[in-house]
């Protein structure tokens, strides 16, 4: 699991979609799109919207698409 999609784990479920269209509207694409960042299905290459996913989630633009191992729960 990638730091960005262990941040949209962990959103509650009533705001997962205000997040992906406020991030969609601001970076510039589909709804669909930003759910596959979150979901780690695609990675975006634009350094602007990397820098937007890092403020929208508060980890830094080189870390979202970081590997991080699952705690056990």
């Amino acid at each position: 699991m990638t730091r960005i999609e262990k941040f949209y784990h962990d959103v509650p479920r009533r705001n997962k979609t205000n997040l992906a269209k406020e991030v969609a509207r601001l970076c510039g694409y589909s709804v669909t799109g930003v759910l596959n960042w979150f979901r780690g299905f695609s990675v975006p290459c634009e350094s602007r919207v990397l820098s937007i996913l890092s403020e929208k989630t508060g980890i830094p633009a080189d870390k979202l698409f970081e590997w991080i191992e699952e705690e056990d729960s």
